[in-house]
């Protein structure tokens, strides 16, 4: 189901949107660069954004400490296994989560018979902020994971600036100050996600089953990385039409996606659109026919966890009233999470 915009849902690929100018640039040329990016949001929903503000060399040593970990023996990575959606922190083994479209409300029975059937094919290593003043990141050992700790901290505070410099121009595109939505986000409530999809027969992909299946996004934004092992492709989103096209591999770029909350304060102004992560194609194969291994480094972004999401002014009319209730971030995230992950 594509969630909104389908009036005017672009059938090319996902828009390009060159950011160098955006963080020193005048108010004009923020608010052209911030006038393409609504326009992503409007139609597609996703959008790639050249010249980041995150060092290139600090996202390859993330990916490169990410496959490290992950080579660790299962019985390493166990000890450090997801807890509760409260916390959202630890390891992810394969099989413990399904990612899915359908509406929770009601629908327990029906997808817990699918995580059971066909769980996603991944793991991964989910990190919160440091410090944080209850919940605490699973850290491997440094003799088992040297330097990990240190590069994905640097990397989460470092990424997480760029996230604000994103909110910023979608405050601007919104119609609103520049800095409307700082006191939203500078609490760091996000959660660095390190994705493994193992390498496979080509056979695992039988009876519907995909490395993510089709889903939106929880948050208010979700910032993918894009490194030289990501040419694989994977990463497809749902067009108009109900089809699916994949997205382009851009090197030195961030994939961004609106998710849920953002929808929600943009009462469906900008739309949070369903996407998935399905197997590479034919010519893509290892040289004997399997499946190939792809990392992924993602950064999901969210509101304040403290603050309430609400239609933000300018975003409603008499005409056009708010079509979400106000919601507390955390509760949002934590409802939709726990019908994620099953233990």
């Amino acid at each position: 189901l594509f969630r909104s915009g389908d009036n005017s849902m672009s059938q090319g690929p996902i828009p390009i949107v060159d950011f160098a100018a955006f963080p020193n640039g005048t108010l004009e040329e923020k608010k052209a660069i911030a006038n393409q990016v609504m326009d992503a949001f409007r139609t597609v929903g996703f959008l790639i954004l050249q010249h980041h503000t995150v060092p290139q060399p600090l996202v390859d040593a993330v990916f490169d400490r990410s496959k490290a970990f992950f080579d660790l023996p299962p019985e390493t990575k166990n000890l450090l296994q997801w807890e509760c959606a409260e916390s959202n922190r630890g390891y992810v083994p394969p099989g413990m989560e399904k990612l899915s479209n359908l509406d929770t409300e009601g629908k327990h029975a029906e997808l817990q018979e699918l995580q059971q059937t066909a769980p996603d094919m991944k793991e991964s290593m989910e990190i919160g902020k440091e410090p944080s003043p209850k919940w605490q990141n699973m850290w491997p050992a440094e003799d088992d994971a040297p330097k990990f700790k240190e590069t994905m901290t640097n990397f989460f505070n470092t990424a997480h600036g760029f996230h604000v410099h994103v909110i910023q121009c979608i405050a601007l595109a919104l119609g609103q100050d520049e800095h409307a939505l700082d006191d939203y986000v500078d609490g760091r409530d996000c959660n660095l996600r390190l994705l493994h999809y193992p390498e496979c027969e080509k056979s695992a992909f039988a009876n519907g089953r995909m490395r993510a299946g089709e889903h939106t996004d929880y948050g208010s934004i979700t910032m993918v990385f894009t490194h030289k092992s990501m040419t694989i492709s994977g990463l497809q989103v749902k067009q108009k039409d109900g089809s699916f096209a994949s997205a382009p591999f851009v090197e030195n770029s961030v994939v961004v996606n609106a998710g849920d909350l953002l929808q929600r304060w943009s009462n469906d102004t900008i739309c949070s659109n369903v996407h998935r992560v399905v197997g590479p194609v034919e010519g893509e194969l290892t040289e004997d026919g399997r499946i190939p291994a792809r990392y992924s480094v993602v950064l999901f972004c969210n509101p304040n966890f403290d603050r309430s999401v609400h239609v933000l002014p300018g975003c409603s009319s008499e005409g056009n009233p708010p079509k979400y209730p106000p919601v507390n971030s955390l509760e949002y995230l934590v409802s939709r999470l726990s019908a994620t992950y099953f233990k």
